[in-house]
């Protein structure tokens, strides 16, 4: 979280050069500096952040559940990690960029990123199991 501030108080400072003198050295060096502080807060500990998407039938309950777990999961293993949420139907528009998808309903289709089913978050059978799963993948 720090980093992130961080990086938006460096935005802003870069901000402010726009508006003197030499606006179009000034705006070029701007865009540059922003790039970099975005990529720093994809940073942590030198590590990329991963990006999980946690899918079910609605979007809402169970894929809550596991969102929550896998999180918990990340934190507690040292792992930055981005989890967001979506129903199995969407997968497809939302899989560019992401490392690994977690899904509480049975897919078969192949997206080009590891799928892992992840109802064990929901029914409490073979946690563990599951978790090793996707620590796998998010150390790759």
């Amino acid at each position: 979280m720090f980093i992130v501030f961080f990086a938006i108080t460096q935005i802003r400072f870069a901000l402010r050069f726009v508006y003197s003198d030499n606006a179009k050295f000034n705006i070029a060096l701007c865009k540059k500096y922003v790039i970099l502080m975005l990529a720093i807060t994809k940073k942590k500990e030198g590590r990329m952040m991963k990006k999980v998407i946690v899918a079910c039938g609605g979007a809402v309950a169970t894929s809550t559940v596991a969102a929550n777990k896998i999180r918990e999961l990340a934190k507690r293993e040292g792992i930055s990690v981005e989890v967001s949420q979506c129903r199995v139907n969407e997968l497809d528009s939302k899989k560019d960029g992401v490392d690994l998808i977690v899904t509480t309903a049975r897919v078969r289709k192949d997206y080009g990123v590891p799928v892992i089913h992840g109802v064990a978050f929901v029914s409490g059978v073979n946690i563990a199991a599951t978790e090793q799963n996707i620590l796998n993948v998010l150390n790759q």
